[in-house]
């Protein structure tokens, strides 16, 4: 558990670090908005989730790899199904992040971490907050919660790839479990609807999760 310690300060004061974790977040979200727009959206209405999430990371490493790539982008790098060393499992057994973008540099290296669902009817539901199965399920959001992936972060990002109905509709289901006052929405960040809610890790330390609908249909 020592890397999840360390890792909510990376130097400097509180207000520093939250700063820090701003901008990331804007960096985070400018590239995979960009990436997303590369993607023909239609075509994955009936793709798996590591498929648009492996097409979503190629495209992110064109962009940042690209002659023309603003200098935020250099510090920048993708993961693609990344393990985690954060349970007692080792090797193969380790549990993995769907996506991760980590930012170089001296020091501890922000990293920020997203689990990604489908979300459509029928098979993919939004779940239930502390449900077995769905987008807020244990298999989902819970991943968070209970420390299994990016326990070393003080936020991450959920991503909901929506293959059937609106993202609004999704949105809306999605504030209506976790409760209109726990999920708010945030600053757009180029266009893109955001929402925030945070959380109490089991480890007694909160998290913020900021949601992401993207349409695939």
């Amino acid at each position: 558990m020592a890397i999840g310690n360390r890792a909510y300060s990376v130097g400097g004061s509180s207000a520093q670090t939250e700063e820090l974790w701003k901008s990331f977040r804007r960096h985070v979200f400018s590239l995979l908005h960009m990436a997303y727009r590369r993607l023909p959206a239609p075509s994955f209405k009936t793709a798996e989730e590591p498929e648009i999430t492996g097409e979503l990371a190629c495209a992110m490493r064109e962009i940042v790899e690209s002659e023309d790539a603003p200098k935020w982008m250099y510090a920048l790098s993708i993961h693609d199904d990344p393990p985690q060393n954060t349970t007692p499992r080792r090797g193969k057994h380790r549990p993995r992040l769907d996506l991760e973008i980590e930012r170089s540099g001296a020091g501890i290296r922000p990293r920020y971490g997203f689990e990604a669902k489908r979300l459509c009817k029928p098979g993919h539901p939004i779940g239930k907050y502390g449900g077995k199965t769905g987008y807020l399920g244990k298999d989902g959001l819970g991943m968070f919660i209970d420390g299994a992936y990016a326990s070393y972060s003080p936020e991450v990002g959920m991503l909901g790839y929506v293959q059937s109905g609106t993202t609004e509709e999704w949105r809306d289901a999605c504030r209506q479990r976790l409760g209109s006052t726990q999920c708010v929405p945030c600053k757009p960040i180029n266009d893109l609807e955001i929402h925030q809610s945070t959380h109490m890790r089991d480890t007694g330390r909160p998290i913020d999760i900021y949601h992401l609908f993207l349409i695939f249909r």
